[in-house]
C-alpha cells in the first residue's frame, strides 16, 4: 500500500523527534563515560520511552472509543510505574558515575530521573494523541461536508433537467400532434441535449464553448414551434474556448427566459440574452417581457432561479453574484460566475 505525503512528514517528524532526544541524552552521558557505555545505556532510556509513549496512545485511543476514562487513568498508571521501575533495573546495570556532586545515592536518583522524564513522556503523547485525534476527526468531518456537497449539487441538478426536458417534450408533443414537418428535427436536436445533459453536464466542468451550442440548440427547439421567427435575441462576445464553467447554469437561465416571456398574449413580446466572456468571469444578462398577470407557470416546476442560486452558493460561496428583478413588464437577471479550475 503506497503511504501519502502526509503520512511520511508525519513518520518524519517523529523519527527527528526521536533522534533528537537520543542525541540529548547521549551528549549527557558522554560526560560520565566512554561511547561505548554511552550508546547502550542512551538506548536503554530512549526505547523505554517510545514504549511509553506509544503504548499509551495506544491505550488512549482504546479507551476514549469506550467512553472508559476511569480505565484509562487506571492503565496509564499502570504503564507509568511499570516503565519507571524498567528503567531503574536497567540503569542501574551500568556503572554509577562519581559521587561528589550527588547528595543521595544512584537508585533514588534514577528514580527521581525516570519519574520525571516518564512524567514528561506521558503529558506528550496525550497531547500527541488528542490532537491526532482532532485533526483527523476534523477531516471526517470536511471529507463529509465535501461529500454532502456534491450530493446536493447532484440533486439540484436533478431537479433542474427533468424541468427542462419535461418543457421540451411538451413542444415536439405539439407539433407532433398537428403533423408538423419540424418534429423528426426537433427529435435529432432532442437527443443531442439528452447526451449532453444526461452524460457531459454531471461533470464538475464543461467547456464553455460547448454549453453556449447547448443553448443555441435549445432556442432553436424553441423557435421550432412557432411558423414565424421570434424575436429572440442571443448574443455573445469575448473569447470562449479554452474556458470550462460549472454546468447547466447557463441553459435554465434561457429557459427561465423562454418560459416566462409572454408570447402568446403580447405582439411586442422579446427576449435578450447577452453572454461575455471576460478574462476572470463570466457575465450573462436576460431581458424578457414578462405577463406580471399570469402566475400560472409558477405552479409548475418554477424551480430555475432559486436552484441556480442554491448551486452557486455551494459552489462560489461570496464568489458569485445572480441579481433578478422586475419593472415595467420585463423581467432582467444578471448572472457573474467564475471559471471553473
Amino acid at each position: 500500500m503506497a503511504i501519502s505525503s502526509q503520512n511520511i512528514l508525519r513518520y518524519g517528524a517523529h523519527a527527528s523527534a526521536w533522534v533528537g532526544l537520543f542525541l540529548i541524552y547521549a551528549l549527557v552521558f558522554r560526560s560520565f563515560y566512554a561511547w561505548e557505555i554511552v550508546i547502550p545505556r542512551t538506548a536503554v532510556n530512549i526505547l523505554p520511552l517510545a514504549l511509553l509513549f506509544y503504548g499509551n496512545g495506544w491505550w488512549l485511543d482504546f479507551c476514549w472509543k469506550r467512553r472508559r476514562v476511569g480505565l484509562y487513568i487506571l492503565g496509564a498508571f499502570v504503564i507509568f510505574f511499570a516503565i519507571a521501575l524498567l528503567r531503574v533495573r536497567l540503569n542501574l546495570l551500568f556503572p554509577d558515575v562519581r559521587q561528589d556532586w550527588r547528595p543521595i545515592d544512584a537508585s533514588t536518583s534514577y528514580q527521581i530521573g525516570a519519574f520525571l522524564s516518564n512524567a514528561a513522556i506521558l503529558a506528550a503523547s496525550a497531547f500527541f494523541q488528542l490532537w491526532y485525534r482532532q485533526q483527523e476527526r476534523e477531516k471526517q468531518q470536511q471529507a463529509f461536508l465535501t461529500e454532502q456537497q456534491s450530493a446536493q449539487l447532484q440533486f439540484l441538478k436533478a431537479q433542474i433537467n427533468p424541468h427542462f426536458l419535461f418543457n421540451t417534450l411538451n413542444n415536439i408533443y405539439a407539433l407532433a400532434v398537428l403533423g408538423s414537418e419540424k418534429t423528426p428535427e426537433m427529435i435529432q436536436k432532442l437527443s443531442e441535449l439528452l447526451r449532453y445533459v444526461i452524460y457531459e453536464s454531471q461533470a464538475d466542468r464543461v467547456s464553455l464553448e460547448k454549453e453556449i451550442g447547448q443553448v443555441q440548440r435549445f432556442i432553436e427547439l424553441f423557435q421550432m414551434r412557432s411558423e414565424t421567427p421570434l424575436p429572440i435575441h442571443f448574443e455573445v462576445k469575448g473569447e470562449v474556448r479554452g474556458r470550462d464553467i460549472e454546468p447547466m447554469v447557463l441553459i435554465p437561465l434561457v429557459e427561465n427566459c423562454l418560459k416566462h416571456c409572454d408570447f402568446d398574449t403580447n405582439t411586442a413580446a422579446f427576449i435578450d440574452i447577452r453572454v461575455h466572456a471576460g478574462e476572470e468571469f463570466l457575465v450573462m444578462e436576460t431581458h424578457n417581457s414578462t405577463n406580471s398577470g399570469d402566475v400560472q407557470k409558477d405552479h409548475t416546476g418554477g424551480v430555475g432561479l432559486e436552484n441556480i442560486r442554491k448551486r452557486l452558493e455551494l459552489k462560489f460561496p461570496e464568489n458569485y453574484e445572480l441579481r433578478t428583478g422586475e419593472k415595467e413588464g420585463q423581467f432582467h437577471v444578471y448572472l457573474s460566475i467564475p471559471y471553473a479550475t
